[in-house]
């Protein structure tokens, strides 16, 4: 039982992880498009 509660306790941790990954890297794709459409319709 002692491993169950561990696991549930590090779901929150992974959850909110992974949300800051693909927030992270929704950000630098923004960016990357953002500048590659700078410089070609610039």
């Amino acid at each position: 039982m002692l491993e169950v509660s561990v696991l549930l306790e590090m779901v929150p941790r992974i959850i909110i992880a992974s949300n800051v990954v693909h927030s992270f890297a929704d950000w630098v794709t923004a960016v990357c498009v953002y500048g590659f459409g700078k410089k070609h319709y610039a």
